[in-house]
């Protein structure tokens, strides 16, 4: 399928100038292989993709050593015995760093590509294509960074607005509680990208801050909202909510949420979360369009939890946003595995090469981290498929180009803009095609560095797919397949652990209650993203769907306690009634830890009715 995702257009073209502009250094210079050689420098521009420019400057200054360091070696290496754990290090760094960092896709394939690359190359010259990739890279600095003097705000602005339109489009959903999760991880990327703003416009800076902290007070307040009347929110709502995204940009001095959102909630306006809506939306929508002074304060009452809930005891100031939703932002529980899985099956994948007597095998490695670029098995194993369908394809485009129409080099190199350009535009449309046009600019590289015969070429790095393809779904199969079932237990069984926490402080009225929405939040984002994978193993274990209904309950009910905290709303406990929840959720907790659904023969205490509702979900009751 040919998913609907939008082309970053931003990103496009400046990959393709920067790939521009690194072959005319060639082209200039008369030696086509210093521009190739910088081309992949100027895969640095892959990884430029809506950060603000502080870190977009801190990124791009750390990838480029690290293709430099990548070019030199995959070159070191000419005996496949050497070069199998050289490419096999360099693919475990790449994606470990890559995932640990948050680098964006396509994350630490370049790297492995251009090791890969290097090693293909005739020995000599490794000085150079080191000293030219880092001038590639540098191209691709200036190209990356080209937008900072005239619009320095541009990337925080465009994270904002999505933030809201996330918010906004989970309120359709009803009392799904898998809704919040896109909007949480939206929301979190806002509040981290607003931490990078601008030094130049302090005051544009502050408002994106409160904005983004007004979304997650948003985001909570109608997550109550819509716990209390188990509907949707109504659409006029949620298209003012989208809206107020429009205020990140200069000039949009409007407060369009606020008055339009008291209007359609009408009666239920009148509850104690419908009233926090309104309200928090009012704050964020005036912090979006004061002085930095006003914002600053307005962001600190949009933030979530804002609203203290009625206990005896004073409560301390709530912990601050970014701190709550940071926690959701962070590299996947399955990074150690699926580091190690693609570090050993490129290394072993090098040495079958070797083993059968290949004498480029350069391609057999790439193909198996290219097919490996994921976690789940399910994923593996359609990346796989859709591996070969691309590299058949994209093998007879670029052979067909380099055999019909006999282009110099110089044209070739053309081409390779072009191609690149298009893979960029439907890399997240579908992998297949994307793979294509991947498959077809690094053949055309190879012919301008190493020219040869375009027929035989092409049958070879058809086998080579196959049996790159081969290795990479023996690893997927070996290595790991079940390692996500084996987390899930413990991952809910923290997750509700976490949550009775919250639920035992919020009813008993201890101070520190606020200390646990963290946690909350860190536990289910890590149980999503476990049960997730656990359920694209193949063929999924029975397990893992026995647990799913619990998963699901104790994530509703973790976003439940956080907006009865966010609202005010009382969950009307005492010490008796605290313990008496403590007491499901221990029970809860230690039968999803052992593997079963979780269960407890206890009576549920009386608290807000949607608490109660799911508290009877998760120990089905």
């Amino acid at each position: 399928m040919v998913r609907g995702a939008p082309v970053g257009w931003r990103r496009v073209w400046g990959t393709a100038l920067t790939t521009t502009l690194c072959y005319l250094l060639g082209v200039l210079t008369r030696h086509l292989q210093w521009g190739a050689w910088a081309f992949f420098g100027g895969f640095a521009s892959f990884y430029v993709a809506g950060q603000p420019y502080r870190r977009r400057a801190r990124v791009l200054a750390a990838v480029v050593p690290a293709l430099a360091a990548a070019m030199l070696l995959g070159g070191l290496g000419r005996a496949w015995w050497v070069t199998g754990p050289i490419l096999g290090a360099v693919s475990a760094a790449a994606t470990y760093l890559a995932g640990r960092c948050r680098i964006p896709l396509p994350s630490g394939l370049m790297f492995i590509l251009v090791a890969c690359l290097s090693a293909a190359e005739p020995p000599g010259h490794l000085a150079a294509r080191v000293v030219f990739v880092l001038v590639g890279g540098a191209i691709a600095w200036l190209v990356g960074m080209s937008g900072w003097p005239l619009r320095p705000r541009a990337p925080e602005a465009a994270a904002v607005r999505d933030a809201y339109r996330a918010v906004a489009a989970s309120f359709g959903s009803g009392s799904d509680g898998r809704a919040p999760h896109h909007a949480m991880e939206a929301v979190a990327a806002a509040v981290d990208a607003t931490t990078w703003g601008s030094r130049r416009d302090a005051a544009g800076s502050g408002r994106l801050r409160a904005l983004a902290r007004g979304a997650g007070g948003i985001l909570l307040a109608g997550v109550g909202l819509i716990a209390e009347t188990g509907a949707p929110l109504p659409a006029a709502v949620r298209r003012s909510v989208a809206a107020m995204g429009r205020l990140a940009w200069p000039g949009k001095d409007r407060a369009p949420a606020a008055d339009e959102a008291a209007a359609a909630l009408g009666p239920l306006a009148r509850t104690r979360a419908g009233a926090h809506f309104v309200e928090v939306a009012a704050k964020a929508a005036r912090a979006g369009s004061a002085s930095p002074e006003a914002a600053s304060e307005a962001s600190r009452e949009a933030v979530p939890g804002a609203v203290p809930a009625p206990v005896p005891a004073p409560v301390p100031a709530p912990v601050p946003a970014p701190d709550i939703l940071a926690s959701v932002l962070g590299p996947s529980p399955l990074l150690p595995f699926s580091t190690l899985r693609i570090g050993i099956a490129v290394a072993a994948s090098v040495a079958v090469a070797g083993l059968l007597g290949m004498s480029h095998i350069y391609w057999v490695p790439l193909t198996c981290a290219t097919v490996l670029q994921g976690e789940t098995v399910l994923v593996l194993t359609r990346r796989a498929i859709q591996r070969v369908v691309g590299t058949v394809a994209g093998l007879l485009l670029a052979g067909a180009l380099l055999a019909v129409l006999h282009m110099p080099p110089a044209a070739a190199l053309a081409v390779v803009v072009v191609l690149q350009a298009l893979m960029l535009m439907v890399i997240a449309k579908n992998y297949a095609l994307a793979v294509a046009f991947v498959t077809a600019f690094a053949f055309m590289i190879l012919s301008v560095i190493s020219p040869a015969p375009a027929g035989p070429l092409v049958l070879a790095r058809l086998r080579d797919t196959l049996l790159g393809v081969a290795v990479a779904l023996a690893a997927t199969y070996l290595l790991w397949p079940r390692v996500s079932s084996r987390r899930l237990p413990a991952a809910l069984a923290t997750l509700i652990a976490r949550g009775g926490d919250l639920l035992t402080d919020l009813m008993a009225g201890v101070p520190g209650a606020w200390a646990r929405q963290a946690p909350l939040v860190t536990a289910i984002r890590r149980a999503e993203a476990v049960a997730q994978d656990a359920r694209a193993e193949v063929p999924p274990p029975r397990t893992v769907e026995a647990l799913m209904p619990g998963v699901a309950a104790a994530e509703r009910l973790g976003y439940l306690l956080l907006a009865a905290q966010a609202c005010g709303v009382s969950l009307n406990g005492h010490d008796g009634t605290a313990r008496r929840a403590r007491a499901i959720t221990d029970a809860a907790a230690r039968q999803a830890g052992a593997g079963r659904p979780p269960e407890a023969d206890l009576p549920v205490p009386d608290t807000w009715p949607p608490v109660e509702r799911e508290l009877r979900a998760l120990t089905r009751l």
